[in-house]
């Protein structure tokens, strides 16, 4: 296989960098092998402080970064709770259903 040379912190990089609710101690790699889909768990902190290899990506790869939650916390609004009914715009009335 060709080497790339491209690497998760060069990818990270190249795309903008991170955004200031990303979690950088679980960002997933996702390989395809012929074994199927592999996960491989990343600790892009680690990799910043040198405590860990950056990692060579390979053609395919996908670099999964969720967010933290409880850096995102703090933004979260009323609307973007899971405790919320969904809003159906299916009633006549001028305004919506909760269910």
């Amino acid at each position: 296989m060709e080497r790339s040379g491209l690497t998760v912190l060069k990818a990270i990089a190249k795309a903008g960098g991170f955004n200031s609710t990303a979690a950088l101690n679980d960002v997933k790699l996702i390989r395809n092998t012929p074994q199927g889909k592999q996960e491989i768990p990343i600790s892009v902190k680690k990799i910043m402080f040198d405590k860990a290899p950056d990692v060579e990506l390979q053609p395919g790869d996908v670099l999964f970064i969720p967010n933290s939650l409880a850096k995102s916390a703090p933004r979260r609004q009323y609307w973007d709770t899971p405790l919320n009914p969904p809003l159906i715009w299916d009633s006549p009335l001028p305004f919506p259903r909760c269910y």
